[in-house]
């Protein structure tokens, strides 16, 4: 059943990366673990062109699938390794969080025999080996191993010069030729913390590479629409930066002094040895008639009585 529900969440567009991210995100441990064995178990059972298919099996690989056949009775032995009645619940937890996924643009060719509303939008092909991709993540790779910022920022903008100068060459070549690319889509995981910073960072490079994203909060993930090499070239600028980022926090909290706490505890004042001195206090007014007490003061000071 499991394993049947997994192959039409893939035909509503979820890939088995952003399936298991998914309801990890939103279930348990025990409901990561299962619904990565019903991918399993789909795997297993697949048939026809799509088993080959390099995206499916890049993704596979990705979400940790092994490419041997699970048994048969897999969902029987992950029952028996728990609770029976712990079991059953985790399972209609899961179900019911299956049944709540949206359906998501479809990316990838679906199973055999699996009913779809929209043909695939497909993503850049995998395999394919641009040299100007090559020579951005040597640039990304340099920024990211250096441990001077300036470098880095050096590294990374001549990179993204770089691809901004691969995406005029490529108008100047095709500008009297038909257009045979059309523009496809992926999906960027935005991970916690600082969901909507990130979601900005990939935004503003999506834009300076003749791309556009649309950020869906609720499943922590942007889909970026551009054309092949446009779309390999912003993945490649916002895992590089997030690493950057991540990493100057890491030196930041380290080289970060401990702020000292503040010495709340009051000094006792200094005694003071100074003679005393007869002086008269203020007049008191009370019921109309006047008492005049005579008090001893300190000439000093810090001695001095408060007023109140």
């Amino acid at each position: 059943m499991l394993s049947g529900w997994t192959a039409e969440l893939y035909g509503n567009g979820w890939q088995p990366t952003e399936l298991l991210r998914f309801v990890r995100l939103q279930g348990s441990a025990a409901g990561t673990a299962l619904i990565r064995l019903a991918m399993w178990a789909e795997r297993s059972a697949r048939q026809g062109s799509t088993t080959s298919d390099q995206r499916w099996v890049e993704q596979w690989g990705a979400a940790g699938l092994p490419s041997r056949s699970v048994s048969p009775e897999w969902l029987q032995q992950w029952v028996g390794g728990s609770s029976g009645e712990q079991a059953h619940r985790e399972i209609f937890d899961l179900v019911a969080l299956l049944g709540s996924a949206p359906r998501l643009e479809l990316l990838l060719p679906p199973p055999p025999g699996v009913r779809h509303a929209s043909p695939a939008l497909g993503g850049p092909s995998a395999g394919t080996q641009d040299p100007m991709l090559a020579r951005v993540r040597a640039l990304l790779a340099k920024a990211e191993s250096t441990e001077h910022e300036s470098e880095a920022m050096a590294f990374t903008a001549k990179a993204q010069g770089l691809i901004t100068k691969h995406a005029i060459d490529l108008a100047a070549v095709h500008s009297d030729q038909p257009v045979t690319e059309s523009p496809q889509l992926i999906r960027v995981a935005i991970d916690a913390p600082y969901g909507d910073a990130k979601a900005l960072l990939l935004q503003t490079l999506a834009e300076q590479t003749r791309c556009r994203t649309v950020f869906h909060a609720a499943l922590a993930m942007s889909s970026v629409i551009g054309y092949p090499t446009d779309l390999k070239a912003v993945e490649l600028l916002f895992t590089s930066l997030l690493v950057q980022a991540q990493r100057a926090l890491a030196e930041a909290s380290v080289s970060a002094r401990p702020a000292r706490a503040p010495d709340r505890r009051r000094s006792a004042p200094p005694s003071c040895e100074a003679s005393p001195r007869e002086s008269v206090s203020v007049s008191k007014r009370r019921t109309g008639w006047r008492m005049r007490t005579p008090v001893r003061r300190h000439s000093c000071r810090c001695c001095a009585p408060r007023v109140h």
